[in-house]
């Protein structure tokens, strides 16, 4: 109804507010033919008001979804995302298409003879429209295609009309455009790296804006914790636009390394688990913002705490300090337990070998079986990494907790011990299964049944640990949240990849 009453509208009619409620609406709803329409004949439009004070440029820079830089994909929803292909928007000079897919084909007619055929034709292609249907629909569903193809086809049309949007800013000063540093800093708070990166390339001053407190774009990426954004800072490509970004003073006289020295309310720590994680990432964020700082940055006192950036981290983080050692502790004291327990077990059934020794020689009766010498290896494995697991675990509980020991060496004893631990649970249930083997020789059915319920103790491991296990891993080792292969993204061509 909205597309035909549209339609039979003539333009001359709508003012500047109908037309920037019905952009504002389009964007909103993720409904892009009528918004596309409107931004193609009359670009300025997306700096008009509507009813309520709103300008489409503006709004759009708080829409969550609007964006891939503000959606959070798993790695085989990325990949399914970056396997869907989207068909550009028809832009108002393009002819309008004779048919749906532009395409003719030439049906022959059949002869009344051929009518059978064809009905039986008709039924096996229904059948097997209706079967794919079923199968697509259901497990569309399920892997959630449907939910990822709508997410890009807004986030495709979205891009295409951002440039244009963007254009109507270039060359005017920021006083002129209502709202648009408000929107800009709400965009750098949401993470959007695409609605920051078109804006910047058509008008280079928003580049230098400062929000209420003074804080320029990349200080303020950095309050929110943002890396996407802070990222964009390897991208300028003179090192003396890094040094300004980073030493300019807010009001309160600091610099960037006193922004990341503190946690405000905008930063989205919350999104990491753990405090021991939370602290590892803000003093990545320090690390990280310490490469560009110069060193007079490192003695600046700021006029609020009159404090160092590094006294200041201590001040900021005391209370994520104490919380991530307390959650290292808890996790280290239950993995100990678990460890302390295998290796009194283990260690028994060394000397309980299956089905005993010979009484004249004092071997094993079956040390000739290849299960046999399974269980005695697997035994020994199942010690050995159960001892170290809870040395390292108890390595753990008597650390001295400092700042700089969350960045490296304890992340990495509970990942040696995790996977010491992890060993030794695999080991002691092989050895297990071994020896049932062993003592139900012949019959076999029963031996792997209870091999199979051996499994779950491993299972539920893995499913209870294995999530912090690879977290650990990748915070510590892996390549970063930082991407610093983004190069001289302000002057790329305007049809700027998500990528970044």
């Amino acid at each position: 109804m909205a597309q035909y009453l549209y339609s039979v509208t003539q333009h001359e009619t709508l003012n500047d507010s109908e037309c920037a409620m019905l952009i504002i609406l389009g964007l909103m709803l993720k409904r892009f033919d009528i918004a596309w329409d409107l931004i193609q004949r009359r670009p300025e439009l997306v700096i008009a008001k509507d009813f309520y004070g709103r300008t489409p440029l503006n709004e759009l820079a708080g829409i969550s979804s609007a964006f891939l830089s503000g959606s959070s994909l798993n790695f085989w929803e990325q990949w399914i995302y970056d396997g869907i292909q989207i068909k550009p928007m028809r832009t108002i000079e393009e002819p309008i298409p004779t048919t749906d897919d532009d395409v003719c084909i030439d049906v022959e007619i059949p002869e009344d003879g051929d009518q059978s055929n064809k009905r039986q034709r008709h039924l096996i292609c229904s059948g097997t429209s209706l079967f794919r249907g079923l199968v697509v629909k259901t497990f569309g569903k399920l892997l959630g295609f449907n939910r990822i193809y709508r997410m890009k086809l807004a986030h495709v049309r979205i891009l295409e009309f951002l440039p244009r949007m963007c254009e109507v800013t270039k060359n005017k000063d920021v006083k002129e455009l209502q709202g648009l540093k408000t929107a800009m800093f709400l965009a750098i708070k949401k993470g959007h790296v695409e609605y920051i990166t078109h804006l910047c390339r058509a008008n280079y001053k928003l580049l230098y804006i400062t929000n209420e407190k003074g804080r320029n774009i990349f200080q303020y990426a950095a309050e929110c914790r943002q890396h996407k954004v802070f990222s964009l800072l390897y991208g300028l490509g003179d090192q003396r636009n890094w040094e300004w970004f980073v030493s300019s003073k807010d009001e309160s006289s600091n610099n960037m390394l006193h922004v990341v020295g503190t946690i405000s309310s905008a930063a989205q720590i919350n999104l990491i688990r753990g405090a021991a994680l939370q602290m590892q990432r803000e003093l990545q964020w320090f690390k990280e913002v310490e490469r560009f700082a110069l060193p007079v940055d490192h003695e600046l006192i700021n006029k609020m705490d009159e404090m160092t950036p590094r006294e200041l981290v201590t001040k900021g983080h005391k209370h994520l300090v104490k919380e991530g050692e307390r959650a290292m502790k808890d996790t280290a004291t239950s993995c100990t337990v678990v460890g302390a327990l295998i290796v009194t077990i283990m260690f028994a059934a060394a000397f309980t070998i299956p089905g005993g020794n010979k009484q004249d020689t004092g071997l094993p009766i079956f040390l000739s079986k290849r299960a046999f010498i399974i269980f005695i290896v697997s035994d020994v494995i199942s010690l050995f990494s159960s001892t170290t697991s809870v040395m390292i675990f108890l390595g753990i509980l008597t650390s001295r907790y400092a700042e700089h020991d969350f960045l490296k060496s304890l992340p990495t004893k509970m990942i040696l011990g995790l996977i010491t631990l992890f060993l030794s649970i695999v080991a002691m249930m092989t050895a297990f299964s071994s020896a049932l083997s062993i003592m139900l020789h012949g019959k076999s059915s029963i031996a792997i049944l209870l091999t199979l319920l051996a499994s779950v103790p491993v299972a539920s491991f893995i499913w209870m640990q294995f999530r912090l296990l690879l977290e650990l891993v990748i915070s510590t080792y892996g390549a970063g949240v930082f991407d610093r292969k983004i190069k001289n993204w302000p002057f790329e061509d305007p049809k700027y990849s998500a990528s970044c």
